[in-house]
């Protein structure tokens, strides 16, 4: 071989790896531009989700729950339906930008609802707030809150019948309610907080007898001016021994025993109830903390909401504990 030749074969070698070079380099330019234009067009999507979904934002916390338990269930609050619509990795793009990707909910089992109410279940044993559980099979009446009566009302105006008796079709009964402006909301929430608050106090040697009698000079807690015939409505005795002699029922104790003689639709709602307040309580002795840290500025209007936002309180107090004996 003649060195020409051997030139000419050198180039040619040398023009092929310069050709499938200049190939790789261009393969890997087009899959980089590819792959940002996937994502500013993630960022668009995203925040066009948010700005038609604005007037909703908050409840987005909670969405997340919606799709990582019930992504196939037809919910009330249009947010819901409509983030389950998303794929995941939008989902994670929408509470990024949303300021709401805290959670980490896909590391965690199928299971790991029934595994944190099991946890409650036990600290709220162990503190003595129930001798007789509401969580058996498999929680049932916790999970009829979303399954059976998710778009039952929990706040909003009456809707008065012909004979002006309240709406069974979209509320509670009335005695589970109380006036506060122009809108009736659910009673519950304050209620069992106030019973499970002052039972925890009476237990520990907080609530004397001093501190019981100046509580009582500024007034009884309740809603009596609201509500006067409520069966469900928590307010101070007027003696400290009535008080000792209340609170010798422990306080979920005697709300399952008011529930279990009334309809499903209270008693599911009585029963999520009993769990969040249980929950935020057991927080409060943990940690030493008056007020919840865990929700957002969302209001509670249906049982769909009180159901997710019971989720997001135990999951942000049992979240670690859970990892911890789960996730190994």
């Amino acid at each position: 071989m003649d060195w020409i030749n051997l030139v000419s074969m050198i180039v040619g070698i040398l023009s092929m790896f310069a050709t499938i070079a200049i190939s790789i380099v261009i393969y890997i330019l087009q899959k980089n531009e590819k792959k940002q234009e996937h994502k500013r067009e993630l960022k668009r999507e995203a925040r066009d989700f948010l700005i038609e979904n604005i007037d909703e934002k908050e409840y987005l916390p909670l969405a997340q729950f919606a799709a990582r338990i019930n992504p196939l269930y037809k919910h009330n609050r249009k947010i819901f339906n409509r983030f389950n619509r998303c794929d995941e990795e939008l989902q994670k793009e929408i509470l990024e930008q949303a300021h709401f990707s805290d959670l980490k909910l896909e590391v965690y089992d199928d299971d790991f609802c029934y595994k944190m109410l099991k946890l409650f279940e036990k600290d709220a044993k162990d503190m003595g707030l129930f001798t007789q559980s509401f969580l058996y099979d498999n929680s049932k009446y916790f999970f009829r809150g979303l399954n059976s009566h998710g778009n039952t009302r929990l706040i909003g105006d009456l809707q008065i019948d012909k004979v002006n008796n309240v709406s069974q079709t979209d509320y509670l009964p009335k005695y589970l309610y109380y006036w506060h402006g122009d809108k009736y909301h659910a009673i519950a929430e304050n209620e069992i907080w106030l019973r499970l608050l002052d039972y925890s106090l009476f237990k520990s040697g907080e609530m004397t007898e001093d501190k019981f009698n100046n509580i009582k000079r500024f007034g009884s807690f309740g809603y009596h001016d609201q509500m006067e015939d409520s069966k469900f409505i928590y307010s101070l005795p007027k003696t400290y021994s009535e008080f000792k002699e209340m609170h010798k029922i422990p306080p979920l104790d005697y709300y399952w025993f008011l529930v279990t003689s009334t309809s499903e639709s209270e008693c599911v709602y009585m029963v999520m109830e009993m769990v969040r307040q249980g929950v935020l309580l057991i927080n409060r002795e943990n940690n030493k903390e008056w007020l919840n840290p865990f929700e957002g500025e969302y209001e509670i209007e249906r049982n769909e909401d009180l159901f997710y936002a019971t989720l997001q309180t135990l999951f942000c107090t049992y979240s670690k504990k859970l990892n911890k004996k789960f996730q190994k």
